[in-house]
């Protein structure tokens, strides 16, 4: 090396000044791609629920204006799940809203409704997950124009995993109810029933199980879990078309070696109250022709999403 070159070099040493290293600079990054990831989602997410909820009412209305049917059964569209992990702008909710189920309904005695449950969010951060401290109803939420004004219902019960489960009738008249999971299990969940008034003042109002004298919420399996079945449907306790069903079922089977064995709990009806009627046990060797219907898609002949 020449004298020049080595000159050069010890300069260039003695200039060199250590970077200092900053720890959080990536996970500050990485926050900030976040962030912009949330906001693109958020926006996304609010956009497709306008225009999924529009289409939904439009063609509600159009099935009412086109097919009016005077003693027809309501009609209800399938809950639609949302995987928002983030909070979601509905118009008529007056807070962000997390992992909205909703579903449209329509029935002679009421007009076209939107239906939504959904978690309280925050404006920013992830989504937290449902429970009975942060999950509500709404009735007619979503909708762009004056009319119906939106109400908002709760908070409810809700455990592990709560949306909408469908809107069966459950006593034949014309008026659908609001089924609910409320734990969403491994195979089988848990369900709860509520009536919806859309003039009342709640338009929900929670279905309970009358007991010796006590209400208690009322609660049903649906699904499978190994060797476990359940579900539930309606029936006619007096002669066939004599009016409209007044009971609803609920019933579980489980199989030990060798037969299965089921449990049907017959229930009377009366507004928002059940009450105990009578037990039904029975057993045989294979589930083909001993388990009712109920459990699968099917609720009392409306579509539900197990």
């Amino acid at each position: 090396m020449s004298k020049l070159d080595e000159e050069l070099t010890e300069r260039f040493g003695k200039a060199e000044r250590p970077l200092p290293v900053d720890p959080q600079l990536f996970a500050g990054l990485l926050k900030k791609r976040a962030r912009r990831e949330r906001m693109n989602r958020a926006s996304t997410v609010g956009l497709v629920l306008v225009i999924g909820l529009a289409g939904a009412m439009a063609y509600a209305l159009a099935e009412r204006g086109g097919s009016v049917q005077p003693g027809s059964t309501a009609t209800v569209s399938p809950a639609f799940p949302s995987q928002a992990a983030v909070a979601a702008t509905i118009p008529g909710v007056p807070f962000p809203a997390c992992h909205p189920t909703s579903l449209t309904y329509f029935s002679p005695y009421s007009a076209a409704g939107s239906i939504y449950l959904f978690g309280r969010g925050t404006a920013e951060g992830p989504c937290p997950e449902l429970n009975g401290r942060n999950a509500y109803l709404g009735l007619n939420v979503g909708d762009l124009g004056p009319e119906p004004k939106p109400q908002i219902f709760g908070p409810i019960d809700c455990f592990t995993g709560c949306r909408i489960f469908g809107a069966p009738d459950i006593d034949g008249d014309g008026r659908p109810e609001l089924a609910v999971v409320v734990v969403d299990g491994t195979g089988a969940d848990s369900i709860e029933l509520y009536r919806i008034e859309p003039h009342a003042d709640p338009p929900f109002t929670q279905i309970t199980y009358l007991a010796n004298g006590k209400r208690t919420p009322l609660s049903f399996d649906w699904g499978d879990a190994g060797t476990y079945r359940s579900g539930a449907y309606c029936f006619t306790s007096g002669p066939a078309g004599s009016g409209p069903r007044d009971e609803l079922v609920t019933w579980y089977a489980d199989r030990s070696p060798g037969a299965w064995h089921l449990v049907q709990r017959f229930m009377r009806i009366d507004g928002a109250t059940v009450q105990l009627d009578h037990v039904e046990r029975s057993s045989a060797v294979g589930a083909a022709g001993l388990l009712p219907d109920g459990g699968g898609t099917d609720f009392c002949g409306a579509p539900v999403t197990p």
